[in-house]
C-alpha cells in the first residue's frame, strides 16, 4: 500500500487506534445471526477486507462466536472464531489490568513518580520537579508524549529484545510537550513504559506476568503477547488494500499492541469487563479498580467535570447513541475492537484481517446486538442567552497534537472558529460548519448526535479551552489564522505562477535563440535558480508517495533523497534571492526583476518554514 501523504502516515498507523470508525449514516439491519453473517459477509466485500471473527456475549453467557470470510484469502481458507488476530491497541486494556492489579496489591501506586520507578528509562520533562510523569498519565495517555517516532514503527532485529533496550531505540518521543495532567493525546511510547514498570515490579517480563495473572484467569488459552510457533499456525493471514498480503511485522513497543487473540477467547475478556472484573468465582480486578480504569481523572477536562473520553486503558465514547466502553487496535494488516454496554449487559468483539477499517460492520452489529432496545434519547438542550453563548465564540488553535513533527499541517488545517447561530454555536473549520447545541453552559453536543460532545472550561493557564472528541483546544487570536493560511497558501499560489510561468520556458527559449529576440523568458540566470527548486520539492514529495508505513522509518534511497532534496531546494532558494539582488537593473526589466524577487522571497520564507519545524534534511530513519 502507497502512502500518498507521508507526513500524515503515522495518523493511520500502527498500534494505535485510539477510537472507532465514524458512524456510518446507514445502518443495515439484521433480525438473526444468519441475516447478520450474510449482513457482514456483504460488507466485507464492499470493503475489500478478506475475512472477519466475532463474538457477541451477555455477562451471563457467549450468545455467539463464530467466522466471515476468510483467513486467506488467496487459498480461500475460511476464519473461525478460533482463529488468532493480531489485536494491536487494544493490548492496552490488558497491559492496564496488570498495573491496576499491582496497585491492588499495594506493590504499586497511580500516583508514582515514573522517573523513581524506571530510572533507566529517559523521559526529558521540564517540569519534573512540580509536575512529574506518573504511572497514571502514562495510563491516560496524559502524559505529554509524542506518539511513536518512525525509527519506533518495525523492530527489523531482535523480536525479543528486552523492553529497556526497545526504549532505547527512540527515546526522542518521550519528551514531555506540556505539563503532565494537562490534555489527551494518544501515545504508544507511554505503554511502552507501562509495560516496562511491570517488569520492574514483578521481575518478570511484562508477557508473562500477563499471561499468568491475566490471560489464563480469564481463560484466555489461546492468546500470548509472543509469537510463538502455536500463535503462527492459528494466526489468519493479514491484508493490506485491495487483498495485497502484508507479512508478520515486529515492533519494538510490545505492551502497545502485540496481543494476538481470538474472538473466543476475547468473548470471556469482555464478559470480565461485564461482570465488574470477575470471570465466575474468581476476581481478576475489583469492581472498584475497573470502575477507576473506565474514568478519567488526570487531564483539566476530567478535573473540571467531564469524564468522558479515554481512562486507564478503556475509553468511554457512543454508537448510534448508546453509550459504550472498550478500546480499538489496529497493527501491520489487522484492525480489531471490543465494546461493551454495561447498562445492557451486552458486548462485542470484531477482527478483520485488513488494515483498511471496519467500513459499516460495527454499526451493523451493534444493530444487531442492541435490537429491540430503545434509541438513547438526546441530551435536552438548555435555554441560554445569545450573551451566555457569545462567551464561547472566537478562534480556537488545536494544543494536543499526537506527533510534534505535523504542528505545522495542524496549524493549517485544524482550528475552529465558533459564532453564534440563533440558539446554537456555529462551529467553522477549513471543512465547513456544523451546529453545536447547548445542553449546559459549558456542555454542547452535535445537533444529529445524543451525546455530549464537546467542553468548555476556563483554566489559569490557557485561558478559555475547548475539548472537542478528546482534542484540546486554546482559544487565540483570529488573525492567527489568516497569518498562517495567508502567508503559506499564498506563497504556494505565487509557486502556482512560476509553475506556469516554466511550462513556456523552454518553447520561448527555442523561439528566442533562432530569433535573437528578447523574451521575458531571455534571464536564464534568474530563472534557473528558483526552477531548480521547485524540481527540488517536487522530488521530495515524489519520493515521499513512494514511502509505504513499512519503509518510513527505514534508510533507503527514496529516505535519503528526501533529506537531500530539502537541502537542495534551501540552496536553490539562497541562490535565486542572490542572483536577483546581484541582477543588474540595464540587463533585467524592473518588472521582471520585482517577479523573480518575489518568487525568491517565497521561496526563502518556505526554506524557513521547513527549518523551524525541523523538516529541512529529515532523516526518517532516524527520527
Amino acid at each position: 500500500m502507497r502512502t500518498y501523504d507521508w507526513l500524515l502516515c503515522v495518523l493511520a498507523i500502527i498500534i494505535s487506534a485510539s477510537a472507532v470508525s465514524a458512524q456510518s449514516t446507514h445502518v443495515r439491519s439484521a433480525n438473526s445471526i444468519d441475516s447478520l453473517k450474510t449482513t457482514v459477509d456483504s460488507l466485507l466485500k464492499e470493503s475489500n477486507i478478506p475475512g472477519a471473527s466475532i463474538a457477541l456475549v451477555h455477562k451471563d453467557s457467549v450468545i455467539w462466536t463464530g467466522g466471515v470470510g476468510y483467513r486467506n484469502y488467496q487459498q480461500k481458507q475460511p476464519v473461525t472464531a478460533d482463529h488468532l488476530f493480531r489485536m494491536g491497541s487494544v493490548s492496552k486494556s490488558f497491559v492496564a489490568v496488570g498495573i491496576m492489579q499491582l496497585v491492588e496489591k499495594g506493590k504499586l501506586s497511580l500516583d508514582d513518580k515514573v522517573h523513581e520507578l524506571v530510572p533507566g528509562i529517559k523521559i526529558k520533562n521540564p517540569w519534573r520537579e512540580t509536575n512529574p510523569v506518573r504511572v497514571k498519565h502514562l495510563l491516560e495517555h496524559t502524559a505529554g508524549f509524542d506518539d511513536m517516532h518512525f525509527s519506533e514503527f518495525l523492530n527489523k532485529g531482535d523480536p525479543q529484545i528486552p523492553l529497556k533496550e526497545a526504549l532505547a531505540v527512540t527515546p526522542a518521543s518521550r519528551e514531555v510537550r506540556w505539563k503532565p495532567g494537562t490534555r489527551f493525546s494518544y501515545s504508544n511510547p507511554g505503554y511502552g513504559v507501562a509495560g516496562y514498570i511491570i517488569e520492574k515490579v514483578t521481575g518478570q517480563r511484562y508477557e508473562a506476568y500477563l499471561k499468568e495473572q491475566v490471560l489464563k484467569p480469564i481463560g484466555m488459552d489461546q492468546s500470548s503477547f509472543s509469537y510463538t510457533d502455536s500463535v503462527k499456525q492459528q494466526l489468519v493471514s493479514g491484508y493490506q488494500d485491495d487483498y495485497e498480503p502484508i507479512e508478520y511485522q515486529h515492533i519494538y513497543l510490545r505492551p502497545a499492541g502485540m496481543l494476538h487473540s481470538s474472538a473466543n477467547d476475547m468473548a470471556e475478556f469482555v464478559r470480565m469487563m461485564l461482570n465488574d472484573g470477575s470471570v465466575g468465582d474468581k476476581t481478576i480486578i475489583s469492581d472498584s479498580m475497573l470502575a477507576n480504569m473506565e474514568t478519567p481523572e488526570t487531564s483539566l477536562a476530567a478535573k473540571h467535570g467531564f469524564k468522558k473520553g479515554y481512562g486507564k486503558g478503556v475509553k468511554k465514547s457512543t454508537i448510534q447513541g448508546y453509550s459504550y466502553y472498550g478500546h480499538a487496535g489496529g497493527v501491520f494488516g489487522f484492525s480489531a475492537q471490543y465494546m461493551y454496554f454495561p447498562k445492557y449487559e451486552k458486548g462485542y468483539v470484531l477482527m478483520i484481517n485488513s488494515m483498511g477499517g471496519f467500513g459499516d460492520i460495527n454499526d451493523a452489529i451493534t444493530n444487531y446486538l442492541l435490537r429491540g432496545v430503545p434509541k438513547p434519547e438526546p441530551k435536552p438542550t438548555a435555554d441560554l442567552s445569545p450573551e451566555k453563548l457569545a462567551e464561547h465564540t472566537g478562534y480556537y488553535e488545536m494544543r494536543s497534537l499526537r506527533n510534534q513533527l505535523f504542528t505545522p499541517i495542524s496549524l493549517l488545517l485544524d482550528g475552529f472558529t465558533l459564532s453564534v447561530n440563533n440558539d446554537t454555536l456555529r462551529m467553522a473549520d477549513i471543512g465547513g460548519t456544523q451546529s453545536l447545541l447547548p445542553v449546559s453552559q459549558h456542555r454542547f453536543r452535535h445537533k444529529d448526535e445524543v451525546a455530549v460532545s464537546t467542553f468548555f472550561m476556563d483554566t489559569e493557564e490557557y485561558g478559555k479551552v475547548m475539548v472537542y472528541d478528546e482534542r484540546f483546544y486554546v482559544k487565540t487570536g483570529t488573525w492567527k489564522k489568516y497569518l498562517y493560511r495567508g502567508a503559506f497558501f499564498g506563497g504556494l499560489g505565487i509557486l502556482g505562477t512560476f509553475i506556469f510561468f516554466s511550462l513556456f520556458w523552454i518553447p520561448f527559449e527555442i523561439y528566442r535563440k533562432y530569433s535573437s529576440k528578447r523574451t521575458p523568458f531571455s534571464y536564464q540566470r534568474l530563472f534557473l535558480w528558483p526552477f531548480g527548486a521547485l524540481v527540488s520539492l517536487g522530488l521530495f514529495m515524489w519520493a515521499g508517495t513512494n514511502l509505504t508505513l513499512l519503509t518510513v522509518g527505514e534508510k533507503s534511497i527514496i529516505t535519503v533523497l528526501i533529506m537531500i532534496s530539502s537541502y537542495l531546494f534551501a540552496l536553490c532558494a539562497i541562490g535565486s534571492l542572490w542572483v536577483t539582488v546581484r541582477g543588474s537593473q540595464k540587463d533585467i526589466h524592473w518588472s521582471m526583476k520585482t517577479y523573480f524577487a518575489l518568487v525568491s522571497i517565497t521561496l526563502i520564507g518556505f526554506t524557513l518554514f521547513l527549518t523551524y519545524w525541523d523538516w529541512m534534511g529529515i532523516r526518517l530513519w532516524a527520527y
